[in-house]
């Protein structure tokens, strides 16, 4: 049956809206601009316009129009580049070399509510040799003692504060304690972990990440936080940014610093950084990917996964981490 002139006519005003919902953001998170606090928000959401993009797209078809058609086919098109881009800076390949495979984890705690037999449990199964966690404080340290951690993790690093603000890190490996990262409201600790199990005992440095939320109140504190992290210096070595950035891989800023810090995000070489992390409150769904792994090119990771906890507004995510004795 064909279209009737005032039905092609909705259909193609539905899919020019469409369209232009999808391009106005997607463009804003290409500008290299600094933008309002509620854009920043905006941002967050990007991989969700995959489905307004294909609705386009239906609707254009409908039409019979073959201009809005094309237009709405490449705007998909871009948008599953950007969630599965073919270069996502993977940098050396080390699968060939000696080394031994190190499973991590990183969670907000949600100021120490996280159900920690559950966190426990997450460990023991996935065999996991590193924990970092945000927000750490309330009675979470005594929780996780007594669910067991310092079996499987024994090394253990913490803030100098709790709450918020607090974080810590849990290691089966041995921890050196690095200066904190400077100018930052929450207490980012850093540390050395090296891998005794291995002949050349290479070491990992590691940040426990967790910068301010960019609302209109602290948006330039998260730039400055950010900015922090990519000042950090790299001296060639194997390094592991782990936590919640509250930053997807669509700002700008979080690009930014991956970049000038030679840095692969994990969810986007994996091909699942659409899978989110955080929910704006506990019993919804999660919407954005605010939590990361952030490897240097002489770290590859495998079997990255993102697992809710009870207690907590952000998912947990792992990956095993490929650490090699001799790389490049």
């Amino acid at each position: 049956m064909p279209v009737q002139p005032k039905s092609r006519r909705r259909t193609l005003i539905i899919a020019w809206v469409l369209s232009g919902l999808v391009l106005i953001p997607s463009v804003l998170s290409a500008l290299p601009w600094e933008l309002p606090s509620v854009a920043i928000m905006v941002l967050a959401l990007l991989p969700w316009l995959l489905i307004p993009a294909a609705l386009a797209l239906g609707f254009a078809l409908w039409s019979r129009q073959r201009a809005v058609s094309a237009f709405s086919a490449l705007l998909l098109l871009a948008q599953l580049f950007w969630l599965f881009p073919l270069d996502a800076n993977r940098g050396q390949d080390c699968q060939q070399a000696a080394g031994t495979v190190l499973p991590v984890m990183t969670l907000n705690a949600r100021y120490g509510l996280a159900d920690a037999a559950q966190i426990v449990d997450l460990l023991r199964k996935q065999g996991t040799g590193l924990l970092a966690l945000q927000e750490f404080g309330g009675d979470l340290e005594e929780r996780l003692n007594a669910a067991g951690i310092t079996e499987l993790l024994p090394y253990q690093l913490s803030s100098t504060v709790r709450g918020p603000g607090g974080s810590a890190l849990y290691s089966k490996y041995p921890l050196e304690q690095l200066p904190a990262v400077s100018g930052t409201p929450h207490e980012m600790i850093r540390a050395r972990l090296t891998l005794t199990t291995l002949p050349a005992k290479p070491v990992v440095e590691l940040t426990n990440v967790h910068t301010m939320i960019p609302d209109s109140r602290s948006a330039e504190r998260w730039r400055a936080d950010l900015k922090a992290l990519a000042g950090l210096p790299s001296n060639g070595a194997n390094r592991l940014f782990l936590g919640d950035f509250n930053a997807s891989v669509d700002h700008a800023e979080f690009r930014a610093f991956l970049a000038s810090s030679e840095l692969s995000d994990v969810g986007t070489i994996s091909g699942q950084r659409f899978i989110p992390t955080f929910s704006l409150l506990p019993w919804l769904p999660p919407l954005s990917t605010l939590d990361h792994l952030a490897i240097s090119p002489t770290l590859s990771a495998t079997d990255y996964q993102v697992q809710s906890v009870k207690g907590s507004d952000h998912a947990a995510v792992l990956s095993s981490l490929k650490v090699s004795e001799h790389c490049g």
